[in-house]
């Protein structure tokens, strides 16, 4: 039987570990945004970007949607049978899940899939 992992028998590196995205960095840019607020003139800037936090969109980039909507129809499958499907997805999305539950066993996803 493997020894118990304890306070006292774990690294002190792992205790110490901090998440990151509350870090020196992102106070230092709360603290300039509000100096920004405060008094906009104090940089030549106006604005900072939350780039930490991984999201994209922030920065402007548009979301991946091809991906999302096969998933969505694949989830659902019974969303491909509805009139009003052609409009909100786009036939590559559509196509491509139809593809997918085609070598779905049962034709949907589920909780469970093929172990390989």
């Amino acid at each position: 039987m493997a020894p118990q992992v304890t306070v006292d028998s774990i690294n002190p590196k792992v205790i110490e570990c901090q998440y990151a995205v509350r870090g020196e960095i992102v106070i230092l840019a709360q603290k300039l945004q509000q100096e920004i607020q405060a008094k906009p003139e104090a940089y030549p800037f106006q604005e900072i970007l939350y780039c930490n936090i991984g999201n994209p969109q922030s920065l402007g980039q548009k979301s991946i949607t091809f991906f999302r909507e096969v998933l969505a129809l694949c989830d659902h499958p019974a969303i491909l049978a509805k009139s009003e499907t052609q409009a909100l997805f786009s036939a590559d999305s559509i196509e491509r899940a139809r593809k997918i539950l085609d070598q779905i066993p049962g034709k949907a996803t589920g909780a469970y899939s093929h172990s390989q």
